[in-house]
């Protein structure tokens, strides 16, 4: 059997092209720790092709406080955005705990995603 994550579309002024992942880390630096390294044991493991994504952190608030999301943008194969592979990464992290941290995954905006690209 294979996992196929529901086929919606994303909504209105988002895109399959890249996420929000923020987590119930009280302290950023682990939630940026925990992320980093999940996202390189899917490389070491061969689930994502080694620079295929990045991963962005915003800078922090003027008042000196970090946010506590980060926005993974997915680049093209052989030209096309690789939707069903970044729809089943999504439902993969979404909910899930590394390293005692808890992922909530949620589509980027489009104006976002054409930003960062």
């Amino acid at each position: 059997h294979y996992f196929r994550p529901t086929n919606t579309p994303p909504k209105k002024g988002t895109t399959h092209a890249a996420f929000y992942v923020s987590s119930n880390a009280e302290e950023v630096p682990n939630f940026i720790d925990a992320l980093v390294k999940l996202f390189n044991k899917f490389e070491t493991i061969g689930l994502i092709q080694e620079g295929s994504f990045k991963i962005y952190f915003p800078q922090a608030y003027p008042n000196g406080e970090m946010r506590k999301y980060a926005i993974i943008t997915f680049n093209k194969f052989h030209n096309v955005i690789p939707v069903v592979f970044i729809r089943k990464l999504r439902s993969l992290i979404n909910n899930s705990v590394f390293e005692g941290i808890k992922f909530k995954v949620d589509w980027a905006s489009s104006n976002v995603w054409r930003f960062l690209k």
